[in-house]
């Protein structure tokens, strides 16, 4: 109610501003005492030998009450949302357009467009587990746009690097955004800035991604997902590094590689850039050599997913840029005094012309392929929101390697299994042809059991039959079971394979096996239902071929019966 009034006041736009002031205020002496106090306990827990239950049980009171006060105004806008959908709905499913209105959702857009149309950043990824935002961002976002005599739409930047690494100030830096800056994760999920030249140039959205690899994030899956979105939703991905570049950041990128390969989620190549900070020596030969083997091993990642580097995204040899420190301190009168220094303002400028120099050359050279990907914010975020539904449905399976090497040996292992679930299914050459497979001794006992059916229709008990087939094919699957986890094993010697691989593979082989015992005894079952069939059908003709010759022999043996005798006689004894 008091964020409605807020939104509802006449100067909006500044309430809103100063009440986001006025929240990080309130926030910051309940916050802090709450970090000093967790460093304390955390420290107690370091220095004992023992795990320490009612530390780590105040540790979790804790970390509830900070979790409890990490919120922003992207919180109230969130929850804006939420409030517009359920009484859209009225609480029964039916839409009810007037409660809307009456709530003044129709003034909180117009205040939210403009403070966004202002550069005001906005979340766009939220909560735990991350979730996209819906229909009230994109409505705001719809009613800002792009120009649209503009053929070119929208450019599209993002930054992903390591947590605390800087990426929200060298946004601000470069482009004069507004993203939050402190220490610690001061970004969570995925804000946006839409910014918009004043002298009628392009309009540009920047991405401010949550840091990767971190201690407190969710692990590789999640690494590979924000850097995914990043990677499949923008032109130009510029990677924030602190130092030199690491093979950890490689792994990333040749998962991420994998992931676009087989998601194929990429409406365009991105561009990526790599900015390696607080450089003091920056002699460009040392790094770019480094950028060059980094390309050497990118490009052979995806020669091994079938597939050129350039198909999937773009990285010149030479894209890497050394910045020196942002921050510049020293001791002045006894007190620490901070500045942005001359050359660091300069190297950033250099950046900034680079960044726009890509993006127009890129755009030129994609301007004969057909009309803009993203002509709009509307059209940018539809294709966003499908991306994001695609990383929470798949990316579980795709983004929990951690290397590409990791993904080669698991589809090694995969086509040892393939190759020994096919000689227990269809024999091995090896072992005596293709008889000593499943699929051919379970054909054979079949056969057998159906000859020895048919060859005494009328003394075989066929629920007894029935019931020795499925015992013995059974065996039989067992024994070929045993054979193949054995054959596995023996395959799979290779130390190169990890015994959790190894042991997962193991699980899956026995499924095969269970499907082509279901297809033999369902075989069975149809020549088992044949059988009953004709032994009814036969019963039945005995029967009332005796009915008719005890009945004729009655009637004196008259040539025929009349077809209401032959009706009556049929219903006295199918009672």
């Amino acid at each position: 109610m008091f964020f409605r009034r807020v939104i509802g006041s006449k100067e909006n736009i500044t309430a809103v501003r100063e009440l986001a002031l006025y929240l990080e205020e309130w926030k910051e002496p309940k916050v802090l005492p709450l970090l000093e106090k967790q460093r304390d306990l955390l420290d107690r827990l370091d220095g004992s030998d023992a795990s320490d239950g009612p530390v780590k049980e105040e540790l979790g009171k804790i970390a509830a009450d900070l979790a409890e006060l990490d919120f922003s105004m992207d919180s109230f806008w969130a929850e804006l949302e939420l409030l517009e959908k359920r009484e859209g709905r009225g609480g029964s499913g039916t839409p009810t357009p007037a409660s809307s209105a009456d709530l003044g959702f129709t003034q909180a857009k117009s205040c939210w467009q403009s403070l966004l149309a202002g550069g005001q950043p906005f979340q766009l990824l939220h909560s735990r587990p991350l979730q996209m935002a819906g229909g009230f961002l994109r409505g705001v976002l719809e009613a800002i746009g792009a120009p649209h005599t503009d053929p070119r739409g929208i450019y599209v930047v993002s930054v992903i690097g390591a947590q605390s690494s800087a990426k929200s100030t060298l946004l601000n830096f470069l482009f004069g955004c507004g993203f939050a800056v402190r220490a610690g994760r001061c970004t969570r999920g995925l804000y946006a800035s839409y910014l918009k030249p004043a002298r009628g140039g392009q309009p540009m959205l920047v991405l401010d991604s949550e840091g990767l690899l971190s201690l407190g994030s969710e692990g590789g899956v999640f690494d590979g997902q924000i850097a995914l979105m990043c990677m499949t939703c923008s032109h130009l991905v510029l990677v924030n590094h602190k130092g030199e570049l690491s093979r950890q950041l490689q792994d990333l990128l040749e998962v991420c590689l994998f992931a676009v390969r087989h998601l194929r989620l990429a409406r365009i190549q991105p561009r990526l850039a790599f900015v390696l900070r607080d450089q003091h020596d920056r002699s460009r030969a040392v790094h770019e050599d480094m950028l060059k083997q980094m390309r050497s091993h990118l490009e052979d990642a995806a020669r091994t997913l079938g597939s050129p580097l350039h198909d999937l995204i773009m990285l010149d040899s030479t894209a890497v840029f050394l910045l020196p420190s942002a921050v510049t301190s020293e001791l002045r009168q006894g007190q620490e005094v901070c500045w942005t220094s001359e050359l660091f303002a300069r190297e950033v400028l250099h950046l900034r012309s680079e960044v726009f120099r890509w993006l127009r050359e890129d755009s030129c050279r994609r301007q004969g392929e057909g009309p803009s990907e993203f002509s709009s914010l509307a059209t940018w975020f539809d294709y966003a929101a499908a991306v994001w539904e695609t990383l929470e449905q798949f990316g579980e399976q795709l983004l929990h390697y951690r290397t590409i090497h990791e993904i080669e040996l698991r589809r090694e292992l995969a086509d040892v299994a393939k190759s020994a679930v096919r000689d227990a299914l269809d024999g091995s050459s090896e072992v005596g042809g293709a008889a000593s497979g499943f699929h051919a001794r379970a054909r054979q006992m079949v056969d057998s059991f159906v000859a020895r059916m048919h060859a005494n229709p009328s003394k075989l008990d066929l629920e007894t039959t029935d019931l020795e087939l499925s015992r013995a094919l059974a065996c039989l699957r067992d024994e070929f079971v045993t054979q193949l986890e054995e054959s596995f094993q023996e395959r799979a010697s290779d130390p190169r394979f990890s015994a959790t691989a190894k042991e997962q593979a193991k699980q899956q082989i026995r499924t095969p096996i269970e499907w082509a015992f279901e297809n033999h005894l369902y075989t069975w079952k149809l020549h088992l239902k044949k059988a009953s069939d004709e032994r009814a059908m036969h019963e039945l003709w005995v029967h009332f071929t005796g009915v008719l010759n005890r009945h004729l022999a009655k009637s004196g043996h008259r040539s025929c019966l009349s077809e209401a005798e032959s009706h009556e006689l049929f219903e006295s004894e199918w009672r």
